[in-house]
């Protein structure tokens, strides 16, 4: 009894040393099921959600077998694998590479899966690894510039590379270590500002460094060789790890946001008065609003909001003025510029403009049908800081071809002074005759409130003694010497 005790305690003994070679031995893929737990777990970036609606490439690698990873999106960049082995069971499984020869190769898409210099884009992954290596690499046909680089270095740190057309661009650190034999969800965000490029990473919902430098211009098509696991260009540094659910979003040649539209009215002070604050994202991103009231008020982004979503919010002046509200948006990428001054009155009887003209038209001796011209001005001679919106209404009915310009204006304060109004009109046909009248200019939002100018203009005689003087004109400037003989006739 005690040599099958002795035996069965000795094949116990073997059995449980072979479990633990087998688990030295075999790629660790414990707590791979707990990957998709990160992103619960850790918060995720607030103000930076993953916009799904310009994913270029997705590989999802649930395939699980064979020697293809499958791109989910549309035209759909698949990769041929070489050496990589599947882990995990349908459909989540991942690739596991050696850090020896395993990779997967793109490079038949480089020039769909490259970048401009002013994309705005987004590199999401799950890796898991305790070693080293190139994640992901895409270069020029001779290696660099421009190249980009994705590198899980020996201490641990991510190293992210991004250069253009020359050896200029940015290189970017991650602060912590993340070879812990632990699932860790990457995002890389590129900013495509053509002055100040910029890059931030985030792992597992938290920001850990960002970086900003300028480099020259590149185009997405002079990228010629891309591969998953290894350096594309010099087959060195192999990755050993896992890796998951990489995604590349892409806005091409970026995303210029605008500022939002506003709308309300003033009131009385210590009055909640609203404001409807609408944004028509570019991209139809969700999108956060930051609003200045002009009274000192701090305030903070309020969001997220669809875009073209119309925002109401209240706000109150405890004292009487004018205030200057201003507001801007931010997507996911960047905010705008500050929108135009919305101009906000408490307590404030609105200003009245008053219309004022000055000048007259008064033409004699014209030639019937002649093209005449003539001028007058336009001012607001009401309160200060009222606006002025005026239009020419009538004109005299003799005549033909009235032309004014301008023939309007708007906006037109006491303090910007007379609006000068060129008139251009042919005169009647009729000889020997007097013609008047008047050009009415009135505000357009009262028109009541009107002024007139005066125009008066005269035919002579005939066409003929029209004629004779243009002669006699003509004759003294050409025969200075008839002057004398006219004077000595006349006297």
């Amino acid at each position: 009894m005690n040599n099958q005790n002795n035996i069965l305690s000795k094949i116990q003994s073997i059995g449980i040393l072979i479990l633990f070679i087998g688990v030295l031995i075999a790629p660790n893929i414990c707590g791979y099921e707990n990957k998709s737990n990160i992103q619960y777990e850790k918060e995720k970036p607030v103000i930076f959600p993953l916009n799904d609606d310009y994913i270029n490439a997705y590989w999802e690698f649930n395939e699980c077998t064979g020697d293809t990873v499958g791109d989910s999106s549309i035209p759909y960049y698949n990769g041929t694998i070489y050496g990589a082995t599947w882990v995990g069971t349908s459909p989540d499984c991942a690739l596991y590479f050696d850090g020896v020869d395993d990779y997967v190769d793109f490079t038949s898409h480089s020039a769909e899966l490259g970048f401009n210099k002013t994309d705005d884009f987004i590199i999401s992954f799950y890796f898991k690894s305790t070693g080293a290596g190139i994640i992901y690499s895409s270069t020029a046909s001779w290696g660099f510039n421009p190249e980009l680089i994705i590198e899980l270095l020996s201490n641990g740190s991510l190293l992210f590379i991004l250069k253009g057309s020359s050896n200029l661009g940015i290189t970017l650190y991650s602060t912590d270590t993340y070879n812990d034999d632990s699932w860790h969800f990457v995002q890389y965000y590129h900013f495509g500002i053509s002055s100040t490029p910029t890059v931030n990473l985030y792992v597992d919902g938290y920001f850990d460094n960002s970086a900003t430098h300028y480099y020259y211009n590149q185009e997405n098509d002079e990228y010629v060789k891309t591969k998953m696991g290894v350096h594309v260009h010099t087959s060195t540094d192999y990755f050993e790890g896992f890796i998951d659910d990489f995604k590349i979003v892409k806005y091409e040649l970026g995303n210029k946001q605008v500022p939002p539209e506003i709308d309300g009215i003033g009131g009385q002070p210590g009055e909640q008065l609203e404001f409807t604050f609408v944004t028509n994202d570019p991209e139809g991103d969700d999108i956060w609003i930051l609003i200045d009231w002009g009274d000192g008020t701090e305030e903070d982004w309020r969001g997220p909001y669809e875009s073209g979503e119309e925002v109401i919010v209240s706000h109150i002046w405890d004292e009487v003025g004018i205030y200057h509200l201003t507001a801007k948006s931010m997507d996911i990428w960047d905010d705008s510029p500050w929108s135009e001054v919305f101009e906000v009155r408490i307590g404030y009887e609105e200003p009245i403009p008053k219309i004022c003209c000055s000048g007259s038209i008064n033409l004699s001796n014209v030639k019937p049908e002649a093209q005449l011209t003539g001028d007058f001005e336009v001012f607001n001679c009401g309160e200060d800081e009222s606006t002025l919106n005026w239009t020419v209404s009538e004109y005299p009915i003799w005549g033909s071809d009235w032309t004014f310009t301008p023939d309007s204006g708007g906006n037109l304060t006491p303090a910007q002074g007379p609006i000068t109004v060129n008139v251009e009109f042919i005169a009647p046909p009729d000889i020997e005759s007097n013609f008047s009248g008047v050009i009415k200019v009135e505000n357009i939002d009262d028109p009541s409130d009107f002024c007139e100018i005066p125009v008066f203009v005269k035919t002579p005689r005939n066409k003929m003694f029209s004629y004779n003087n243009l002669i006699i004109d003509w004759l003294l400037e050409c025969f200075p010497q008839l002057n004398i003989l006219l004077q000595f006739f006349i006297n």
